[in-house]
């Protein structure tokens, strides 16, 4: 997987601390750790007693505690002989994250899951969000598991490979996945789910046959399998344990319903719309395919993608 050279981690479960330093080894690059204060904006007060509270004292007592602890996370890799960079800032984490991306030129954020595991649960909380829909470089969400090495990998691509930006994020998901696999000796399940256009207005169509119905399936999804095989072609999987998955479906129940069966550790996909517009935020399918999975995600921007949050403060 050496395809990085400077890595964002933040602070948080071990397990992150510990991919980071392996990343970072691997690919000779600038390892840089993180944590955020939260900046809270109220004036100081007079107490009851006589005494007065400042909140910009109170912060930067809290600074100083977070940069001890932040010392403590990174002191493990830190004695394996590896150069961390450290920052603590105050402000709502998402922005100052990004904005460390974009001024220092990161191109991989690493971090721990937030929200709660499990069906009845969200793995991914309000920060983790945030850097998916705008971070501008891949955003690493780490599930803790017992396990040091990933058994099996899904990566979710697109067939529409006609639009030059999905194939270019295609490219980007594979790259990663695939070095991934190796790095890991996973298994890879490769997904790609398609779909006739007006389906449902040719089956109520009087003057579509069944026949001629069957037969555009047919066609249809003999030109996506050709689409995706145009792209793995590329990649050398037969040193691979792989599995390609051609899925017919809307992709916001079909790929839940793929992971749900293969129970991937991590998942490589996309995050990206189809309006072409620069700084747009996470699809509806990428949102709906992550409030419904249990495991660490790998996310990728396409290549051109502008952050909507303004790096200056």
């Amino acid at each position: 997987m050496q395809r990085f050279k400077s890595i964002l981690l933040l602070r948080g479960h071990a397990e992150a601390r510990e991919r980071a330093a392996a990343l970072a080894k691997e690919n000779r690059a600038r390892l840089t750790a993180m944590d955020v204060v939260e900046h809270v904006r109220f004036e100081g007060r007079t107490l009851s007693d006589g005494s007065s509270y400042s909140p910009k004292k109170a912060e930067q007592l809290a600074l100083r505690q977070h940069r001890e602890q932040l010392q403590e996370y990174i002191a493990p890799i830190r004695e394996e002989g590896l150069r961390v960079n450290t920052k603590v800032v105050a402000g709502k984490a998402f922005l100052e994250i990004i904005r460390e991306v974009v001024r220092n030129e990161h191109d991989l954020v690493i971090m721990t899951a937030e929200g709660k595991s499990g069906l009845r649960g969200l793995l991914f909380g309000s920060t983790s969000l945030h850097l998916i829909r705008k971070c501008p470089c891949p955003v690493w969400v780490i599930k803790p598991v017992r396990r040091k090495r990933f058994a099996r990998i899904l990566a979710a691509v697109d067939p529409d490979t006609l639009d030059n930006t999905i194939a270019m994020l295609n490219r980007e998901i594979l790259d990663i996945a695939t070095s991934l696999a190796v790095r890991e000796n996973a298994k890879l399940d490769i997904v790609s789910v398609w779909s006739l256009p007006f389906e449902s207005f040719l089956h109520s169509d009087s003057r579509t046959s069944k026949k001629r119905l069957q037969q555009l399936l047919r066609e249809e999804r003999a030109a996506s399998g050709q689409r995706i095989n145009s792209v793995l072609e590329l990649y050398p999987l037969e040193n691979i344990q792989h599995e390609v998955y051609l899925v017919k479906g809307d992709p916001k129940k079909v790929i839940p319903e793929l992971i749900q069966k293969t129970q991937p550790e991590v998942i490589v996909m996309g995050t990206v719309t189809r309006t072409g517009v620069p700084g747009i935020l996470i699809g509806n399918t990428a949102e709906t395919i992550l409030q419904r999975v249990d495991c660490s995600v790998l996310t990728v921007k396409p290549v051109g993608f502008v952050t909507p949050v303004s790096v200056a403060e």
